[in-house]
């Protein structure tokens, strides 16, 4: 029984270029990932750069529309409604396009983004409640395009 076996599914195995059972005078050692946790793991790598690029750009949206529009709170201002909430869903349906499972969290990370970016940078302040709502709703368009974008990106798969 070679080290690659069912049983261990999940390792890394040693394989010689000659083959699984190959002696060490049959070239060089290569190591291999079986199939199993292996694309567990790359799938949860990707998807903590998917997360990390949707809260940043929520992040990078409101602080640069509220440096433009010279307001505290970006959507305080007619900027937010015209470029920061389209590249937000723009962000949000490609997010959804490369990874199809549960697309609506690419369209709500963003907005996770731009509440932690406003409660660090102002605090919570007594309307806190209300602003949860109010990002709830601005959630909704970006959480469709993601939608949209992911079955485009299943149609692309298929």
């Amino acid at each position: 029984m070679s080290r690659c076996d069912s049983s261990n599914f999940s390792t890394w195995c040693c394989v010689r270029a000659g083959g699984e059972n190959a002696g060490p005078a049959h070239g060089p050692r290569r190591w291999v990932m079986t199939a199993g946790r292996y694309d567990e793991e790359l799938t949860m790598k990707k998807d903590y750069w998917l997360y990390g690029f949707a809260v940043v750009t929520g992040i990078v949206v409101w602080v640069f529309v509220s440096t433009v529009s010279g307001r505290r709170e970006a959507w305080d201002s007619q900027w937010y409604v015209l470029i920061g909430i389209p590249v937000v869903c723009l962000v949000s349906a490609a997010l959804g396009y490369v990874e199809t499972s549960r697309p609506w969290r690419w369209g709500v990370a963003p907005l996770i983004g731009q509440f932690s970016w406003m409660l660090l940078t102002q605090g919570p302040g007594n309307l806190l409640p209300l602003g949860l709502v109010v990002f709830g709703v601005l959630s909704v368009p970006s959480i469709i395009t993601a939608q949209i974008g992911a079955a485009f990106g299943s149609t692309r798969a298929k």
